[in-house]
């Protein structure tokens, strides 16, 4: 039986709503971090405001301008990571709550940033939103009253499994491919989401829990692109990504059209039964013949970065130096790209990004704001994306901070209790 922090396998449905549940009362008391950050035996990490104070290794493959670089990385990450800190220490004191219990905080862990947008216009609930429909009648809107949570629910149960995932890396133990399998399964445990979460159901996708796809020589593509200017522009970004992935050693040497993990083609046949012999300009992602190698290439990455980490020193990997913030972000890319499981790659990359966060007591990644386009961009590019969306969100929280107080909300009882006086993001997250 797989047990992960305050997760652990159950044995039914109630077993598992007891689990969303005891998250949920770990968020409302706010003692969460503490409890699951803290384990018999676990060494220290050195996080970003530590590393700047110490001295760079010898012999890297970094020049002056590039090492001037990570240092400012490391300053920006440092006084995001005090920011945060500081946000919790306030939020208990002041209200006894914790950060995951503010509404827009913790939903753009999930939700794009489109749909977080629109259940707010609708003032849906944000556990609500991908089941708004009824999945009889994919065309029948069902009242709020009659929505329900699976969908969500199924991700609370699934992100719980983060505190002893990181409790493992701080104690010095490897996070493993089987972990990871088992984290997917994680995601899936309440009832079927084909059944009922509406419109978001994908048959196509069942999510076979904790299996990769198997090997198979005609992979699906991914999307089509509307026109060859598209598609060119599209081969441009991926020859950098594939380079860089290349350059840190993480592709597989195959013979045949698929060394890269990211791959445009041209004029492939269209899917489905009404393409009438019509060619597209199409991406491909990760190959099934080679993707569990790459997901061991990711996994060791993880592992061997954080086991650097624990010595207290700066994170190295083929001479080049990386900050905390950027480990997190290159194993999301990397994994999204490979995409292994049918389903549920998106929740399992975030999880592996926000383990990395999550052990350097850092700010989860404000994933909404990413999701769009968390392929098509040269990794430099997401990485800034992701810094700058993550400060976005620590002024949210503020803000919603400030209202509280304006408003006299004294407590997280009151807060719970007065949605109306307080903007949709700011109100209280059960």
């Amino acid at each position: 039986m797989a047990t992960y922090g305050l997760y652990s396998e159950p044995t039914n449905s109630g077993d598992a709503m007891k689990q969303v549940l005891t998250f949920k009362w770990f968020m409302t008391t706010g003692v969460l971090a503490a409890t699951l950050l803290t384990s018999l035996g676990a060494n220290a990490l050195s996080d970003p405001c530590s590393l700047i104070k110490t001295a760079t290794p010898v012999g890297l493959g970094m020049s002056r301008d590039e090492i001037r670089a990570y240092e400012s990385k490391l300053s920006r990450e440092c006084q995001i990571t005090t920011q945060f800190r500081n946000i919790k220490l306030k939020l208990q004191a002041d209200f006894q709550m914790g950060i995951e219990s503010i509404t827009e905080y913790q939903a753009i862990r999930y939700l794009r940033r489109s749909d977080f947008e629109a259940a707010k216009a609708a003032q849906i609930p944000v556990q609500k939103k991908y089941q708004i429909v009824d999945p009889k009648d994919k065309g029948k809107v069902v009242a709020v009253e009659e929505m329900k949570t699976t969908v969500w629910d199924n991700w609370i149960i699934g992100i719980s499994q983060l505190g002893e995932a990181s409790n493992k890396l701080l104690r010095g133990q490897h996070f493993n491919v089987s972990d990871l399998k088992d984290v997917h399964v994680g995601f899936y445990r309440l009832a079927n989401e084909d059944e009922d979460a509406g419109s978001k159901s994908d048959k196509a996708n069942a999510p076979n829990v904790g299996l990769f796809k198997p090997a198979h020589e005609a992979d699906v593509y991914w999307w089509e692109f509307r026109n060859r200017e598209e598609a060119t522009a599209a081969e441009n970004i991926l020859t950098q990504v594939n380079s860089q992935f290349r350059k840190m050693d993480f592709l597989e040497i195959v013979q045949g059209d698929y060394s890269d993990i990211l791959r445009v083609k041209y004029n492939v046949l269209k899917r489905g039964e009404a393409a009438g012999g019509k060619v597209v300009d199409v991406i491909y992602g990760g190959d099934s013949r080679v993707n569990e190698a790459h997901i061991y290439r990711i996994v060791s990455f993880l592992n061997a970065m954080i086991d650097q980490a624990l010595t207290g020193q700066h994170m190295v990997w083929k001479g080049k130096m990386m900050t905390p913030t950027e480990l997190a972000y290159f194993v999301q890319k990397y994994y999204v790209a490979v995409h292994p499981f049918a389903d549920g790659n998106g929740r399992t990359s975030r999880f592996l990004q926000d383990l990395v966060l999550y052990t350097f007591d850092m700010p989860h990644g404000a994933s909404g704001d990413l999701m769009e386009n968390d392929i098509l961009i040269t990794f430099p590019d997401y990485y800034e994306r992701a810094i700058a969306t993550k400060a976005q969100m620590l002024s949210k929280v503020e803000s919603c901070m400030q209202s509280y107080k304006k408003s006299n909300l004294r407590n997280y009882k009151k807060i719970k209790l007065s949605p109306s006086v307080l903007d949709y993001s700011c109100r209280y997250l059960d």
